[in-house]
């Protein structure tokens, strides 16, 4: 993954989200899987709690934790727009 032209190293920092319940929907998990894609991460699980519905995902980055939230806020933006969420979500 390259960041302002600077290449990363493979994603070492261990970070966890935990999702409100129906709040990581289809297109989060097209950001996350878009940044898998690009280098940025690396997802280890993805845990959807029984009781609370929280979904709990748990991966490695290779920026700090604040930096890819913000990273994975403009990739969910950018298929907001683009309406690549629905073709991924019918390649589950």
């Amino acid at each position: 993954m390259k960041a302002d032209g600077f290449a990363l190293e493979p994603p070492s920092i261990r970070c966890l989200d935990a999702w409100p319940p129906n709040a990581c929907t289809g297109t989060v998990m097209a950001a996350y899987r878009r940044m898998e894609q690009e280098g940025g991460l690396r997802i280890l699980r993805v845990e959807k709690h029984p009781n609370t519905g929280r979904t709990l995902v748990d991966y490695l980055s290779a920026i700090p934790h604040e930096w890819m939230l913000e990273q994975l806020g403009r990739r969910k933006r950018d298929i907001e727009s683009s309406g690549e969420q629905m073709r991924m979500e019918g390649t589950k």
